[in-house]
């Protein structure tokens, strides 16, 4: 599952936070889907890979790619 939020202006981290959550906690999303990759604002996060089913980009490239894998 991508995840792009790199375009959109977020009133702070914390929107962001709660996303990360809510995909990466939820049961049903966590049984259908095999990898989450979000790609967000650079000022929010630094890109890089979590664990084997979450991961972190700058570009929708990147991202990509890391799901194809």
């Amino acid at each position: 599952m991508l995840i792009d939020t790199n375009k959109h202006e977020f009133e702070s981290i914390q929107c962001l936070k709660l996303l990360r959550e809510f995909f990466t906690t939820n049961v049903v999303i966590q049984t259908n889907v095999g990898k989450v990759a979000f790609v967000q604002p650079k000022n929010y996060r630094g890109p890089h890979v979590v664990s084997e089913i979450e991961a972190y980009f700058e570009s929708t490239e990147e991202a990509y790619k890391w799901l194809e894998e």
